[in-house]
């Protein structure tokens, strides 16, 4: 197994132990902190660009396209709720709600999730298989399935977060869709911040309306197994649809490489190979460029130059004088 790959896979491990051991030992409200820990280590190890972790700041498109999926997914996920009758949110105090439950979290979380989750999983792990030239297809399937079995012993340890067992199943398979939807935004935007954004809004949406583990949320939703975000197979269902909308997205931009190239070099802040701009390298430059062996076509005045004049013959010099004929004399 070749070392640049080797780094990012012991990271890895080490993330997956020490949170597991956190979460069986009570310690869940903090098991993403040593992330935070690992993303620095490891970053002073192979000292990335701020461009391969994603360091950077998207565009407003890219951020209506963070913003989009919450809305729209739990957006619709609320509409079915309410259509099936399965909302009963008469106790609920929507200003603190709206006020601290999603808007203060959502500012609050934006910067914990790009310290912890999106800084490590779509940020410097990113970055590391990126740069061991990992083509940007795998490295998204590659870190979003590292991204779930990090999330495994939130929902098995017995915790406020476990789950029954019936529903753990769905509940990876929609945090795998979860890790590619914020892997293409990553990739799409080519900023950990945009997905950043997109992560804090789900969840504090997500969580504050449905709840999570085996508590209710604000809207008062008690069969979560089946139209909970997360948990239910009604998220199964929106999640996968809105990942096959954005990977047609990422597909139709060319973000994804077919080929499964290595990244271009001016990600990690080297100039372009020089013989990509020699003249020897292209042939149309070779061609535009005069060879110097060559000697130049003389002009006109050059005086070792032939005149054209000269060098054909002129009819008057070529043609013989006519023969004059001889005059019969009169008898």
């Amino acid at each position: 197994m070749p070392k640049n790959v080797k780094l990012p896979l012991v990271a890895v491990v080490l993330a997956i132990v020490v949170t597991t051991t956190m979460d069986f030992t009570g310690y869940t409200v903090f098991s993403a902190l040593p992330l935070l820990g690992l993303t620095l280590a490891f970053w002073l190890i192979q000292r990335q660009t701020k461009a391969e972790i994603g360091l950077v700041l998207g565009s407003p498109r890219d951020y209506g396209l963070a913003l989009s999926y919450p809305a729209v997914v739990l957006g619709l996920a609320v509409l079915v709720a309410f259509l099936a009758g399965a909302l009963s949110p008469a106790e609920t105090n929507w200003s603190k709600v709206v006020g601290v439950g999603i808007l203060a979290q959502s500012a609050i979380a934006s910067l914990m999730v790009l310290l912890t989750e999106e800084g490590f999983f779509r940020g410097w792990l990113w970055g590391a298989f990126r740069r061991a030239e990992f083509s940007h297809a795998k490295t998204l399937a590659i870190t979003s399935l590292l991204f779930t079995a990090w999330h495994v012993s939130a929902v098995t340890s017995g915790t406020d977060y476990g789950l029954p067992w019936p529903q753990v199943p769905v509940y990876l398979a929609n945090a795998m869709l979860l890790g590619l939807i914020w892997g293409l935004m990553r990739l799409i935007s080519g900023s950990a911040v945009v997905a950043s954004v997109s992560h804090a809004v789900w969840n504090s949406c997500a969580y504050t309306l449905f709840g999570f583990g085996t508590k209710v949320g604000a809207l008062g939703i008690t069969n979560t197994p089946l139209f909970g975000p997360e948990v239910g197979y009604l998220g199964l269902l929106l999640n996968g649809a809105f990942f096959l909308w954005l990977l047609a997205k990422a597909r139709r931009s060319g973000s994804l490489e077919p080929n499964g190239s290595p990244p271009p070099s001016a990600l990690y802040g080297t100039e372009p190979d020089q013989a990509e701009t020699s003249p020897d390298s292209n042939p149309s430059a070779k061609m535009r460029s005069p060879d110097s062996t060559t000697r130049a076509k003389p002009g006109p005045s050059d005086p070792g130059a032939p005149s054209r004049r000269s060098s054909r013959p002129s009819p008057s010099r070529s043609r013989a004088a006519p023969t004059p004929r001889p005059r019969k004399s009169r008898p």
